[in-house]
């Protein structure tokens, strides 16, 4: 059962390191060099409606806030991102 085990672990591997690359690959097709695959997902998770706190884009991503805050900072700076302080921030 161990030999079945490793065989499909092995091809669950696989598969995943397949969809990154694949993934990654459509990402420079689409934007060229200038985002990373993080980057990507921090502009899907903080999508164009409802403004989020950063909390909540972080829980959602699985990542901390720290991050999360990297990933942000980057964004803005390439100008794919508009950072918006909340009247509930302290």
């Amino acid at each position: 059962m161990d030999k079945a085990l490793d065989t499909i672990n092995a091809q669950l591997v696989n598969i995943f390191d397949n969809v990154l690359r694949i993934e990654a690959a459509s990402v420079t097709d689409k934007c060229g060099a200038k985002l990373s695959m993080t980057e990507v997902h921090t502009i899907a998770a903080i999508g164009t409606g409802d403004l989020k706190s950063m909390g909540e884009v972080a829980e959602n991503l699985h990542i901390t806030v720290g991050t999360l805050t990297v990933a942000i900072n980057n964004l803005v700076k390439k100008g794919y991102a508009i950072r918006y302080k909340s009247e509930k921030d302290r």
